[in-house]
């Protein structure tokens, strides 16, 4: 059970890399990556560029509250179907 928490986990932490593709995309498509200033760059994204510049950043937040949820399961041994099931 704890093998496919600890997967579950593992996956998760790709996830806001794999939501910088579409970003980076939206970023090139808008003149070039901006090597020197990307935070700029990415603030004056409209559209689409925006939205996947918030899913960025909301990628990286709901992984710090998943990651400790699964931290606390396998740290106190707690683990069963249910918990399995949800993560």
């Amino acid at each position: 059970m704890l093998d496919s928490l600890l997967l579950s986990l593992f996956i998760t932490m790709l996830l806001p890399y794999l939501a910088k593709a579409p970003l980076a995309f939206a970023m090139q498509k808008s003149g070039g990556y901006d090597n020197h200033n990307p935070r700029a760059q990415q603030a004056a994204l409209k559209g689409f560029g925006q939205r996947a510049n918030a899913a960025h950043y909301n990628s990286f937040e709901a992984l710090l509250v998943y990651a400790a949820a699964i931290i606390i399961v396998v740290a106190t041994g707690t683990a069963d179907n249910t918990t399995v099931t949800l993560g």
